[in-house]
């Protein structure tokens, strides 16, 4: 692999963790230095990114613990450099990842942000949306995102899934889409009436302001561009947090925080912790029983506010 190709990974990886993952901007700059010196330290050992051993991976930590430093950013550098692999294996750029055999230094784990209802409410409401006029184009556009950001949240499905979502995968009858998720999975999702709403009153308008780009027989993207291709995962990005601004959330919004509050108001909810596994998509289950200390943090946060002697 050239240094060119893994520069451009690199990228790829970032712009995954920005707009997938979600990351704050600290987090994101920090995980991008860390990895940036791993990628240095492979240049000057001249190694491939496809060809990193886990002894290679210990000689980078032992290098940057003479440097002094603290445990915490070891663990931090170990974590960024997990990432990447992860997301390299993810990608099919790697058959295997190097990283598993390190031993994890414990850091406290962060839980992720998810919106409260009444933001939520803020965000997918009809008041902006309503307000978009002039031709199907324009009306198309306005209501292609809402549609979208219902979809997300209703179904909790990644913001790649949806970007790569066709017209075959979608039921409206049914209430259920068929998601590809990471590494080829399929899972069947369903949607409720908000979603399904939405998603029958942008369609006609697509199909209308589209037509001379659509190609027909389910196969075109559900959310598509005014060339008839995918709608770009940053783009997502920046609409939803535009829509925020707007409408006065001051929270640092994501499309992957629309995933995380799905499964935690699910659990809030009631939910079987095995239903939302499966509806996520994790292979794992230990990676969703993460929204169960959110709900039970959120809890804590209730009851210290509003207990008398909390």
């Amino acid at each position: 692999m050239t240094q060119h190709n893994a520069e451009t990974l690199f990228k790829e990886w970032l712009t995954f963790l920005s707009v997938d993952k979600g990351l704050s901007a600290n987090t994101l700059q920090a995980y991008k230095s860390d990895v940036a010196r791993f990628l240095s330290f492979l240049r000057k050992q001249k190694i491939s990114l496809t060809k990193v051993t886990p002894s290679l991976l210990t000689d980078f930590l032992w290098e940057e613990k003479s440097k002094g430093k603290a445990p915490a950013t070891l663990g931090r550098n170990i974590e960024a450099v997990r990432q990447l692999f992860r997301f390299l294996l993810s990608e099919e750029k790697i058959s295997e990842d190097p990283t598993e055999s390190l031993s994890v230094i414990k850091i406290p784990e962060r839980l992720p942000k998810v919106m409260a209802h009444h933001e939520l409410a803020k965000l997918l409401g009809s008041s902006v949306r309503d307000k978009k006029s002039g031709n199907d184009k324009s009306r198309e556009k306005g209501l292609r995102y809402w549609a979208a950001f219902e979809l997300m949240y209703a179904t909790g499905m990644r913001v790649s899934e949806v970007s790569e979502l066709r017209d075959a995968q979608i039921d409206l009858d049914a209430g259920f889409v068929r998601v590809k998720g990471k590494g080829g999975k399929e899972r069947v999702v369903p949607f409720g009436n908000r979603a399904k709403a939405t998603l029958s009153e942008y369609l006609p308008l697509r199909n209308q302001a589209r037509k001379k780009v659509l190609i027909g027989n389910g196969k075109d993207f559900l959310f598509t561009s005014s060339r008839g291709g995918r709608i770009d995962r940053s783009t997502f990005l920046r609409v939803l947090k535009k829509i925020g601004k707007l409408m006065g959330i001051r929270k640092n919004i994501s499309p992957h925080i629309l995933r995380h509050s799905f499964a935690t108001h699910l659990l809030e909810g009631g939910a079987d912790l095995r239903a939302v596994q499966e509806m996520l998509g994790h292979s794992d289950i230990s990676t969703t029983q993460i929204y169960t200390h959110v709900d039970r943090s959120r809890l804590k946060d209730l009851h210290k506010t509003f207990h008398p002697k909390g």
